[in-house]
This record gives structure tokens, sequence and C-alpha cells, in this order.
């Protein structure tokens, strides 16, 4: 039996020395290389590009997109920007209407959108009607101006 032919079918063999262990620093970084790393479980650069959020809080709309290849880079980008608003409801089965954009309040607080500080209810009987109060903050993720070199290289591209 020829021992040459048996190693060849296994490969070259190498020794200690000549082994090289790759962890993710040593690998290039083409764009190939980066879609391979996207995935949907976890990932906050994957739901960056895909979704258009951050933590599950939605990205202004000028700033989605942009050449971010690393989910570092990602977190210390991008602020969350707040803006506080409140809103006052008179709620009853004839105030349909205010009923609908009530409701559109709680989706967008279920979509991450908004942030409710504080919700008031109190029964008025003079008009047969619950005045309900909410507070809130209207909430997104918006590129921190020192990084607004990241738009201009999307616009050269």
């Amino acid at each position: 039996m020829d021992t040459k032919q048996n190693i060849a079918d296994y490969g070259d063999t190498v020794s200690a020395v000549d082994a090289v262990a790759f962890t993710d620093d040593l690998l290039p970084r083409g764009p190939e290389e980066t879609e391979r790393e996207i995935s949907p479980r976890g990932n906050a650069l994957w739901k960056y590009r895909k979704e258009g959020t951050i933590n599950g809080i939605p990205v202004a709309p000028g700033d989605r997109d942009l050449p971010i290849t690393r989910e570092s880079y990602l977190h210390t980008a991008f602020e969350l920007k707040t803006v506080p608003r409140s809103s006052v409801f008179w709620l009853s089965p004839e105030e349909t209407e205010s009923i609908e954009k009530y409701d559109e309040l709680l989706a967008r607080a279920g979509n991450h959108e908004v942030m409710i500080v504080d919700e008031t209810k109190q029964y008025d009987a003079a008009k047969g009607k619950f005045m309900v109060w909410i507070r809130y903050n209207e909430i997104l993720y918006a590129l921190h101006p020192r990084f607004d070199s990241l738009r201009e290289e999307l616009d050269h591209e």
C-alpha cells in the first residue's frame, strides 16, 4: 500500500506552524462577506436594512439604507430622538372619529413609533362621554450629525 496515495486522498498535511486560525477580524470585508453575515435572527444590522428599525424603533426615512457594515457602527451613529405630544379624546359610541384616532395612537404605540407616558381617563356626566388625555413621545432613531459623511457616501455611489 502506497502511503503517499493515502495522504493525497485526504488532502495535504500541514504542521501546527503552517496552520492559521481565521477569525472575523482576519476575513476580508467585501460586500459579499458583509451580506453573508446578515441574518434575521436577532441581528440589528439586518433589521436596520430590511425593516428600517433599530431595537424595534423606526429609523428616520432619510437615514435608512446608509452604507453601515458593522452592528457596532449602527449603535454609535444613531441617536434616539423624541418629540413630546399630548392628545385629548372624547370617547362614546357616537364619537367614531375620536375612537379611530385613539385606536390609531394605540397602534402606533404597539409599533414602537410612540411611547405613552401618561393616560388619564375621566367620565364627564354632563357630556355623557369619557375624556381621555394621553401624554406621549414620538420616537425614532436619526443619524447623529457627526456621521453625516455616511449620507455623502451614499450620494456619491
